[in-house]
């Protein structure tokens, strides 16, 4: 059951990035925001609800380091980063924001 803060990933092959859910519309439809930063309405069918908690990385520098682990972003830092690109619209986004992608 896909709700607040899930982490989703798009059903589409071409189209392979995760995301958090910001609400749950009432239409059958998801409003949430990917790790790109970019906010889309989609159909709940075109989301899968994942498991995907974060990645693995190695330090380039020093081989010989224990490799560390990288969570997945909350939806707070999502929609901090997000600041950058729509401004204040990006904590209280109203469902006409003219940069929604609908899917």
């Amino acid at each position: 059951m896909i709700r607040r803060n899930s982490i989703v990933k798009h059903k589409h092959p071409d189209k392979s990035f995760y995301g958090r859910v910001i609400r749950v519309l009432d239409e059958g439809k998801v409003f949430w925001i990917c790790c790109g930063l970019h906010f889309h309405i989609t159909h709940v069918e075109n989301l899968i609800e994942t498991d995907y908690k974060g990645y693995v990385r190695e330090n380039i520098f020093d081989r010989k380091a224990k490799p560390r682990f990288v969570p997945m972003t909350t939806l707070r830092n999502l929609k901090r980063r997000a600041k950058q690109y729509h401004g204040d619209s990006a904590f209280n986004t109203p469902l006409d924001y003219e940069f929604i992608i609908h899917d």
